[in-house]
């Protein structure tokens, strides 16, 4: 299961939609602590989470859901080229295409 968070509903639909159209089981956050929520209720295979969110930033969302699911595989998104993110890290710039979304995602899970 694909976890994707994003305050901007625009962005997490699409992203939902290209996802489940793709094959994947999907569950949306609108915020780090629905999707901590979300964490509790059952454990996804990957985090797409966009980095900046009003009430935490997707960076600490991931580190507080490695805690319990230290396998985790993370896509961050962003809309600023600016970022500087840990090495290794998958980066999904915005806006992206279905196909940009499915690579980074295949990526990240194989």
């Amino acid at each position: 299961m694909i976890l994707v968070v994003d305050d901007d509903e625009d962005v997490r639909r699409f992203a939902a939609v290209a996802l489940s159209a793709a094959g994947y089981r999907v569950r949306e956050a609108s915020c780090c602590r629905e999707a901590l929520d979300v964490c509790s209720e059952s454990h996804p295979h990957l985090l797409l989470t966009d980095i900046c969110m009003p009430d935490m930033n997707g960076v600490a969302l991931a580190s507080e859901m490695r805690l319990s699911q230290p396998g985790l595989r993370i896509v961050y998104m962003t809309g600023f080229s600016d970022r500087k993110m840990e090495p290794g890290s998958k980066v999904l710039q915005k806006p992206f295409t279905f196909e940009e979304l499915k690579r980074v995602v295949e990526s990240a899970l194989s």
